[in-house]
């Protein structure tokens, strides 16, 4: 499947695809998804449950979410960041360098819970799209997709972030629009933070 970038989304793919630091926001920020985090794996993971956690970044978040399941894989586009993953040593996850289109590699179903924390904010084009319809794919019918976003109220905003990278905050309607579009309708929110004028919050879908 060929997806649509722009230069724009050129650019922030090759940031963050040598990038060896997987934080943009302040660490109290952080700090408070990592808190919260816990408490929605406890709600929505069981101990039998396989994972997958795409765009793991350095695998921080990864290893709350392992302690919550049977299996976790990770995977990221920087070969630094799974580097870093792969050191903490998580006995039941595996990390792997992949940029997000490998999710159609993965078969139907494949997994009791999908994570992408952070992951939407960095995609372009038609990749934002294309990637909610394989999250729903690869998630089996009564699972639930996890994801952790930064969205707006009114119009899309895109913003240089960092050395060429920059994020697409989403508009809240639209965004939930797309998840329940491909079946993934919105059991839960968790506020975390403001910026300005973007939101952000954990989200849980459920799969039909």
């Amino acid at each position: 499947m060929n997806l649509g970038e722009s230069d724009i989304g050129k650019s922030s793919k090759a940031y963050w695809a040598q990038c060896s630091d997987t934080h943009v926001a302040n660490a109290v920020y952080y700090r408070r998804v990592t808190s919260l985090l816990p408490v929605i794996c406890d709600l929505y993971l069981n101990k039998d449950a396989n994972v997958v956690d795409v765009g793991c970044g350095n695998g921080e978040l990864s290893s709350l979410i392992a302690a919550h399941c049977r299996s976790l894989r990770g995977t990221d586009i920087s070969e630094q960041l799974v580097a870093q993953a792969n050191a903490r040593k998580i006995a039941n996850a595996e990390f792997s360098a992949e940029a997000v289109e490998l999710l159609f590699r993965h078969g139907d179903g494949a997994y009791d819970t999908s994570f992408a924390m952070g992951l939407f904010a960095t995609l372009h084009g038609d990749v934002f799209e294309e990637t909610v319809a394989e999250l729903a794919r690869i998630t089996k019918p009564g699972g639930f997709v996890v994801t952790r976003d930064s969205l707006t109220n009114g119009s899309d905003i895109v913003r240089h972030v960092v050395d060429g990278y920059h994020a697409h905050y989403r508009n809240r309607d639209r965004y939930l629009s797309s998840f329940r579009a491909h079946g993934l309708p919105l059991v839960r929110e968790v506020f975390l933070d403001a910026f300005t004028d973007i939101n952000n919050s954990l989200f849980v879908f459920r799969r039909e």
